[in-house]
């Protein structure tokens, strides 16, 4: 039996290399015969920066950055061997270091234009950047900001934009850097294809997720509409109809308008680095899972776009997640057998890293046993 393992990260808990690990492990102690195909997947979100470090070679390098709340800490990140730097947002301005405090109207992403300044003093002639798993919603203004782009409000006084204070921006003085940022390519990798703004943009449904009130979403959307007319007026550009420009809180949008990015789906970036589609012709089963499979999952994100391919070639596919909301129509036509990881909903995220690895082993030594027919 060859069995294509394929998971994305438990996002807070585990990484997908470490949870390809643990499902490799689990697979061989029921299944010894069975050849196993391990490919950690991300959709540019956590675990984007280990994939790179799988599929391409390169020297990694740490540096310093703020942290969404503007708390200095070691960023590491990949320059490959033909001079492109990975870097993933995740990990300068991810959901978990604002654990206990999340609030997308104070995060801001400027620690991402520090790690890109840092990657153009490397003379890199690419920069990729996974966007996704952010706690920010500030429309790419804290990454411009620290490119030394400038925001002045309304009387001319300079200031650091954030999600609840984007609507204060006036005017946008471009960058003294524009012309190295010019000389470089910058890919975005996107794991929604999510508008700026509007009823399905970054605002509206993903801050909440982020840990906005109502009262929030809607200053956050106000100010994102602002924003976006401010940036047409700056580049002569309207991106408000930019498909994967709400990725991350529109960060897609600012990496566009501030670096002149390719948007790119995440999953699809992944998928061909790793050479997944060859390998998953190859399998009788594919295993797969992620924190929550719910009906977002399969908007560009990694169960959705394995998925597909299984669907495509005909393959089997099972998904081991920590909680599933997903539709049960979207399932059946998916054909997914999915096993729940996990029972105590309320624990908080110290206590599920504490026993996120057993009980990935227990729920997976029961998914493979349901396999074999025991």
């Amino acid at each position: 039996m060859n069995i294509l393992i394929a998971p994305d990260s438990f996002k807070g808990t585990l990484d997908a290399v470490e949870v390809t690990t643990i499902l490799e492990r689990v697979a061989l102690s029921i299944i010894p015969t069975a050849k196993i195909i391990p490919i950690p997947m991300s959709d540019g979100g956590d675990s984007a920066l280990s994939c790179f470090k799988i599929y391409k070679t390169g020297t990694t390098v740490t540096t310093k950055a703020h942290d969404p709340l503007m708390r200095l800490i070691n960023v590491d990140y990949l320059i490959s061997d033909d001079k492109t730097a990975f870097i993933e947002s995740a990990s300068i301005i991810g959901l978990h270091l604002v654990d206990g405090t999340k609030n997308p109207a104070l995060t801001t992403t400027y620690g991402i234009g520090e790690v890109i300044l840092d990657a153009l003093d490397q003379d890199v002639t690419s920069v990729v950047i996974s966007l996704g798993g952010s706690s920010t919603n500030d429309g790419g203004a804290g990454m411009a900001a620290a490119l030394d782009y400038k925001f002045y409000d309304d009387e001319m006084f300079e200031f650091l934009p954030r999600g609840g204070s984007l609507h204060r921006v006036n005017h946008i003085l471009k960058s003294t850097f524009l012309k190295e940022i010019s000389k470089v390519n910058f890919t975005a990798l996107c794991d929604v294809d999510a508008l700026p703004y509007g009823p399905q943009g970054a605002s509206e449904v993903f801050s909440p997720q982020k840990g906005a009130t109502p009262e929030e979403v809607k200053l956050l959307e106000s100010g994102m509409i602002h924003f976006s007319e401010i940036l047409n007026t700056t580049f002569g550009k309207d991106f408000s109809k930019l498909k994967k420009g709400g990725a991350a809180g529109a960060l897609g949008m600012g990496c566009r308008a501030f670096l002149s990015a390719n948007l790119t789906s995440g999953f699809d970036y992944i998928k061909d680095i790793s050479n997944l589609e060859s390998k998953i012709k190859e399998a009788d089963i594919l295993i797969t899972g992620e924190g929550r499979l719910d009906n977002q999952s399969f908007t560009g994100k990694v169960i959705g776009g394995l998925a597909n391919l299984a669907k495509h070639y005909e393959v089997p596919i099972f998904a081991i997640c920590g909680d599933v909301t997903a539709s049960e129509q979207l399932l059946n036509d998916y054909n997914i057998k999915t096993f729940k990881c996990g029972t105590d909903s309320n624990k908080t995220i110290d206590e599920l890293r504490l026993c996120a690895k057993n009980e990935l082993t227990e729920t997976a030594r029961v998914m493979f046993n349901s396999i074999c027919g025991f």
